[in-house]
């Protein structure tokens, strides 16, 4: 999908990163059990030998901003490209 809409892929990218930036201090203030959750994947994801990503409190809900953003987003583009 993102050879035919690369701009969108792209956009989502950007958005997604920012908006991590931003938002992941308010995701142990206002939903503390999915930081939680992000901070135990990302705990999960750095014991694999080969991988090596930061596991804070930051950085685990800078990665649950990024997913959802980024499912959110895809799953517009899909839904407003099959109608």
């Amino acid at each position: 999908m993102p050879t035919k809409a690369p701009g969108s892929h792209t956009l989502s990218a950007l958005v997604a990163l920012f908006a991590s930036q931003v938002l992941s201090k308010y995701v142990w203030q206002v939903l503390p059990s999915l930081g939680e959750a992000s901070q135990t994947a990302l705990t999960a994801v750095n014991s694999l030998p080969t991988i090596s990503v930061p596991h804070g409190t930051e950085a685990a809900g800078a990665m649950l901003v990024i997913v959802t953003v980024t499912v959110v987003w895809e799953a517009a583009h899909l839904v407003r490209t099959r109608t």
